[in-house]
């Protein structure tokens, strides 16, 4: 009964071990925080420049295939990417989409689209 008593307490301090030292911050330099905003606010920038494309009904629909097949993961990790699809402003239960059908719905759907972010 003793061993069981000193294993669980070993894996209860083995616990709050990893727990603890999942808790500590990091620090960052103002430069840091300044080069992730701006990094942040690129990518933002770039996302919308790609959705207003993809909505545009005077784009080349070959280059909007290029963005829809290739370009995306310059935003995305993969094409497993998933997007709350929220292109239907009627649409009760939320519904989730891989990156490409995301991007294929604004190509299909919008026949001319404005998208801003700040």
């Amino acid at each position: 009964m003793q061993i069981k008593q000193i294993l669980a307490l070993f894996i209860l301090l083995y616990l709050w071990n990893i727990s603890a030292n999942c808790q500590n911050e990091i620090k960052l330099t103002a430069e840091e925080i300044e080069a992730y905003t701006q990094q942040s606010k690129q990518m933002v920038s770039y996302l919308e420049g790609t959705l207003n494309f993809l909505g545009d009904p005077n784009e080349v629909a070959s280059e909007k295939d290029i963005i829809i097949n290739e370009s995306y993961t310059k935003v995305f990790v993969n094409d497993e990417v998933q997007i709350e699809d929220d292109l239907d402003e009627n649409r009760e239960i939320a519904l989730s989409k891989d990156v490409q059908a995301y991007l294929k719905d604004i190509d299909f759907f919008y026949k001319n689209v404005s998208f801003t972010y700040e």
